[in-house]
């Protein structure tokens, strides 16, 4: 399976999950590292830009695709199981709790959840610490621009 992640030249190789342990996520509370990708590339932009407006963007954005092998189980979280506001911003405590439960049963190496911006795509949510996160490669990395026409 291919994943997406946008992130700056020195961190973009960084698969240890340590800024969303420092910050915490929407799926993760602080302490808990966790890598977050995405299935499409336009949607690792788009998650890029929710969380940042263009003008405020580093220059040094990269982009990495990412493989896992097909025959990993990925957990998965239907949106229909999750309370009713779990798109909105700030996002309820019991979506940090769903990510933290995961890591610590250790049995996925992914979890792959609804993206709040596209709700009809995904995002996957990697376990660093799994024993099956040696798994997970490069397959690419390059530069990445967003269009000069969006806004700023």
């Amino acid at each position: 399976m291919k994943l997406f992640r946008i992130s700056r030249e020195k961190y973009i190789r960084d698969l240890s999950g340590e800024g969303a342990r420092l910050f915490g996520g929407r799926w993760n509370p602080k302490g808990v590292p966790v890598i977050y990708t995405s299935t499409h590339e336009s949607l690792a932009a788009l998650e890029t830009l929710v969380h940042s407006p263009i003008s405020n963007l580093p220059d040094d954005l990269q982009i990495a695709t990412l493989t896992i092998p097909d025959d990993i189980h990925i957990k998965k979280i239907d949106k229909s199981s999750l309370p009713d506001l779990w798109h909105e911003f700030p996002s309820p405590p019991s979506l940090k709790a769903i990510g933290e439960e995961w890591t610590k049963t250790g049995k996925h190496l992914a979890l792959m959840v609804p993206s709040a911006v596209i709700q009809s795509e995904n995002n996957i949510l990697l376990n660093p610490q799994h024993e099956a996160s040696v798994a997970i490669h490069f397959e690419e990395i390059r530069p990445f621009r967003f269009d000069s026409r969006l806004p700023h």
